[in-house]
């Protein structure tokens, strides 16, 4: 048996399985967009970008997945770029709202289009109903992962049945 099957009676670690599969879809949609001058975290938050007219900081860290100090710097980047520009809220001078500029969103469609050829070879072979299946099954997950932080109580529990 070579290393990629898996033993029917194997349990496969899912966070193993979704790492092996994230790492071969950035790999694929890093060179795919390379061309275009950016990396794939840079791409990913301006496809983020096409969602709304304007978005939070705070707001687009979370739905991109990056802490705030991460997304201010490369924010930074983005504007010397001239594809994304930055004001302070008339509301709330604490917020800071990040829209594309022209130049960006054009870069944004080629971005998403791109990274939907790259999701495209990843779903290759898969049915219509598989893939539903997959996107419920890792929307939940997502769910799962976005909650308030483990109780202390949990993580000793955790702790406790790993070193059984």
């Amino acid at each position: 048996m070579n290393r990629t099957e898996i033993k029917s009676d194997f349990a496969p670690q899912i966070s193993l399985l979704m790492n092996t599969v994230v790492t071969g879809y950035l790999r694929t949609a890093t060179q795919m967009v390379a061309p275009l001058g950016v990396n794939i975290t840079s791409a990913r938050v301006l496809i983020h970008l096409l969602d709304a007219p304007t978005f939070h900081c705070n707001v687009l860290a979370k739905h991109c997945g990056l802490d705030v100090s991460t997304l201010s710097h490369m924010l930074r980047a983005l504007e010397k770029q001239q594809l994304i520009a930055r004001q302070r809220s008339k509301t709330n001078a604490r917020i800071v709202e990040v829209r594309l500029t022209n130049k960006g969103r054009n870069l944004a469609i080629r971005c998403h289009k791109i990274c939907l050829d790259g999701e495209r070879i990843m779903l290759e072979g898969l049915a219509q109903e598989d893939i539903k299946r997959v996107a419920f099954l890792l929307t939940q997950m997502t769910n799962n992962m976005v909650q308030p932080q483990v109780p202390k109580r949990q993580l000793d529990q955790i702790s406790d049945l790993a070193a059984a």
